[in-house]
């Protein structure tokens, strides 16, 4: 490992969590449309269940951000050490990259238990377009998780190998 495996790793981890971002504010729009086009139709239940998953979907956002300023911290962390660093000051830099990758691995955990919610509601009302993407939102979740999981491995290698270097 190196101190650019911990930046590509953080970087990697930001953009995964990116991608969900985008994948979540693109099923919201399509909660949103499907919720309006029930209400306009008059079907009351069907409405209240999508907006229940549009719901669901905006508390996904809203650990996506969190997890996106966590991940952007650890990037933010990352760029900050070089390969001139003392062995204990990489230690400690990338142990702060630890510590902001987990705080992103917290809320993308957030948020694919939100997610969850919003897929029973869309099977609820069995709208196949709705499921399709809140799956999609739930896959991109994943691999987000994979990538905060790495960067943290990625990180804690360094920290470690940092920490006994010469002893």
């Amino acid at each position: 490992m190196s101190v650019d495996d911990i930046k590509a790793s953080a970087e990697a981890a930001r953009a995964a969590i990116d991608a969900a971002r985008t994948a979540t504010q693109g099923a919201m729009g399509d909660a949103q449309d499907l919720a309006q086009d029930a209400a306009a139709r008059g079907w009351e239940g069907v409405a209240r269940t999508v907006m229940a998953a549009q719901s669901s979907l905006e508390a996904v956002a809203s650990s996506l951000g969190t997890a996106h300023d966590a991940a952007d911290g650890a990037a933010t962390a990352a760029g900050e050490m070089s390969s001139q660093m003392s062995p204990p000051e990489i230690a400690s830099r990338a142990g702060a990259v630890i510590s902001q990758v987990d705080q992103a691995t917290s809320a993308v955990d957030s948020a694919s238990g939100s997610v969850g919610e919003a897929y029973i509601y869309a099977q609820q009302v069995e709208a196949d377009r709705l499921i399709a993407v809140v799956a999609s939102v739930a896959d991109s979740l994943g691999t987000a998780r994979q990538t905060t999981e790495a960067a943290k491995t990625t990180a804690a290698t360094e920290q470690q190998e940092a920490a006994n270097w010469g002893k």
